[in-house]
């Protein structure tokens, strides 16, 4: 005798619709950079303009980020010469934040953590050259 098997429940049928699950992607660039050179110089012009030269970490820069856990990368932006200024470098640093201690741990706690690990991190945009430097609700968030 055949056995009837149980209908789906709309959740059931809305898990076994959704693809399935991948890991994290780390960047979109970790993406571009699996293209061909070719592929991946016309996919940076698109999104970049004229493709970027990647720089040179200093070694202390790359082991302080290691021991820390974050990231550093440099770029070189081309831009048109101006006719009546002479050229200057300007190094523009970015940094994204993240919670360090559990979200349940005491706000003073929570804060100091957050403003180690960026004292951290602008020193290593100090010793790149970096002179002017963005951070991401370094401060205020997650507490506002």
């Amino acid at each position: 005798m055949p056995t009837k098997t149980k209908p789906a429940s709309a959740i059931d049928k809305l898990l076994e619709s959704l693809p399935e699950r991948r890991p994290e992607t780390k960047s979109l660039e970790a993406i571009l950079d699996k293209l061909s050179e070719e592929d991946r110089r016309e996919a940076y012009r698109i999104l970049y303009g004229d493709l970027p030269e990647k720089l040179t970490i200093p070694d202390e820069v790359a082991r302080t980020a290691e021991a820390n856990d974050y990231e550093v990368s440099a770029w070189r932006f081309v831009a048109a010469r101006e006719q009546r200024r002479p050229p200057r470098t300007v190094r523009v640093g970015v940094i994204q934040n993240q919670v360090i201690k559990p979200t349940d741990a005491p706000v003073e706690e929570q804060y100091e953590a957050i403003a180690d690990r960026v004292e951290e991190m602008i020193a290593a945009a100090a010793a790149m050259g970096t002179n002017v430097l963005g951070l991401q609700e370094a401060w205020t968030m997650p507490f506002a």
